[in-house]
């Protein structure tokens, strides 16, 4: 009976890591930083939000950017997601609409050139170096008006940190339920005084 409880637990501890490693592919980054003006260098709003990346495929699944005041504008619509070359330079892109505006846009660049095996590298900023040789460095970009360019935020400082994961519901369960069953089916002593 006992070797029988153990084969089970085994099997169940094996299926709970294969359920939890089929979507080991799929990781969701949180995104923080700090906007600046391109034309006069004085802070603007903050960045934060996070996005889910297939590190297989090396697509984005989803993402949602948030921009604080003065636009308090949330960006979610994926225009477009990959490679972005300049001369012989490559960076990884994310395109964003706004929900609310449809003249604000995100441009958020990568220094990958791939999402293939992404594991949280910088967002490029003032900070990282996103140089494309003599003709400067690409920066991930705040558009608040497509028409009027003089309003627009470069990314000062940025950080992309791994989201913690949540386990597997199924799994859980399944190890929960066993877990009551074998304290059901063995016996308790019975304390004698």
């Amino acid at each position: 009976m006992v070797s029988r409880a153990i084969r089970l637990i085994l099997a169940l501890s094996a299926f709970s890591l294969l359920t939890s490693a089929a979507n080991a592919e799929d990781l969701t980054f949180n995104v923080s930083g700090v906007f600046e003006n391109s034309t006069t260098f004085v802070p603007g709003p903050t960045l934060s939000g996070d996005f889910n990346v297939d590190t297989v495929a090396g697509t984005i699944n989803w993402a949602s950017f948030t921009v604080g005041a003065p636009y308090s504008d949330t960006l979610t619509e994926d225009i477009y997601s990959g490679p972005f070359v300049y001369n012989e330079y490559t960076f990884t892109d994310i395109y964003l609409e706004s929900v609310s505006d449809p003249n604000a846009f995100m441009s958020v660049e990568f220094l990958p050139s791939s999402f293939i095996g992404y594991s949280g590298q910088p967002l490029c900023d003032m900070s990282a170096d996103c140089s494309i040789g003599s003709d400067g460095w690409i920066a991930t970009g705040f558009y608040p008006d497509i028409n009027d360019f003089s309003t627009t935020y470069v990314l000062e400082s940025g950080t992309v940190t791994p989201a913690v994961p949540e386990p597997a519901s199924l799994s859980l369960l399944l190890v929960g339920l066993v877990a009551f069953s074998l304290a059901t089916t063995f016996p308790r002593r019975v304390a004698r005084f």
